[in-house]
């Protein structure tokens, strides 16, 4: 492979263009990931302008749920889990794709009436399989070793974040539970 942007080797191709800073293992923490979040970012509206997805009008949130759909209907909230996003996201996800006629909210969850069933619809299902078609081709250029590696160490950082996610959100819980008990009287003026 010479083509360095399938083979990056060369630290310059790593990091924004404008500021060609080398990447080395002695960057401080924050800043490596401070990095990586502007690199995410920059790959997710790289993907994002691809024709494939463009022609579509949808993006890789979007390609995602389609994704989970391609074995048979499923729940809102077994979407929520199969994709880890909040149900509200994926409420909200749903029914941009199903305006856009990707998707079918075939019945309500017969245990909970509240419960959407989504399904994909046969517009779903031809750009599911052309995505997916495109991006195999496209797979075929790059170096499956290194790449890996990369999906890793990134469910690695996915699981961090989760874990994180979860101290603050109980920590947040606590706080507000004893705000009410422990609430000293006001202060006269």
């Amino acid at each position: 492979m010479n083509d360095p942007l399938l083979a990056p080797e060369t630290p310059e191709l790593l990091t924004h263009s404008s500021r060609r800073t080398a990447m080395s293992e002695e960057m401080p923490g924050a800043s490596v990931l401070e990095e990586f979040l502007d690199v995410v970012s920059r790959l997710n509206s790289s993907i994002t302008d691809l024709p494939i997805f463009s022609d579509y009008s949808i993006g890789p949130a979007n390609w995602a749920l389609l994704k989970a759909l391609k074995d048979g209907p499923l729940s809102t909230d077994q979407l929520a889990q199969h994709a880890s996003l909040s149900r509200q996201r994926v409420r909200v996800q749903v029914k941009e794709l199903e305006a856009k006629q990707f998707l079918i909210v075939a019945r309500q969850d017969e245990g909970d009436r509240r419960a959407r069933i989504v399904q994909l619809s046969p517009h779903g299902s031809r750009a599911l399989e052309e995505i997916s078609t495109w991006l195999d081709e496209l797979g075929q250029k790059i170096s499956n070793k290194k790449f890996l590696a990369g999906i890793k160490q990134m469910r690695l950082l996915q699981r961090l974040f989760l874990q994180e996610k979860r101290v603050r959100h109980r920590e947040t819980r606590m706080r507000s539970s004893q705000v009410g008990k422990t609430s000293a009287p006001p202060a006269e003026i």
